[in-house]
């Protein structure tokens, strides 16, 4: 069983995973700092009891199709292999892994290329920036908004 992060209440969640727990307390510990820490294990947690566990399924994707369609695709154990290989890595590392090559496109972003097509743009974070809040690193706009108006251009 797991309890927390924080609150009067906190949740508390059972019939975890042990390897998924311990990767999330891996990632929690790796933290610069204590703030840094609670934020990753209340965004992480609430994923951890989802129908696939580890992601959080916020309007890209069917929920069925992750849970039953995927996994009928041919390559899906070679999939899951590449991916427990790579698991552990981050950054420009995982972006390798995943088959990516990187092209720096400015200070802070990057293209993502499959052979020589555009696949996305990466904004890579500093384990204490926040998706939602504003950063002097991104012209004091927040990463996601930074990344949606350098994608538009």
């Amino acid at each position: 069983m797991v309890c927390g992060p924080s609150g009067e209440e906190p949740p508390i969640y059972s019939g975890l995973d042990r390897q998924v727990m311990e990767s999330l307390c891996r990632e929690a510990l790796g933290q610069p700092d204590r703030h840094a820490a609670l934020r990753s294990l209340r965004d992480a947690l609430p994923a951890v009891q989802a129908p696939v566990t580890g992601i959080r399924n916020e309007g890209l994707l069917a929920t069925h199709e992750l849970q039953a369609g995927a996994r009928r695709r041919p390559d899906w154990n070679e999939a899951g292999d590449k991916a427990r290989r790579i698991r552990s890595t981050r950054g420009t590392e995982l972006l390798h892994g995943l088959g990516f090559q990187v092209e720096p496109l400015d200070s802070v972003t990057s293209v993502l290329r499959t052979s020589a097509r555009k696949a996305a743009l990466a904004l890579l974070l500093h384990p204490q920036e926040a998706v939602e809040a504003p950063e002097a690193r991104f012209g004091d706009k927040s990463p996601i908004t930074y990344a949606l108006a350098v994608a538009d251009r």
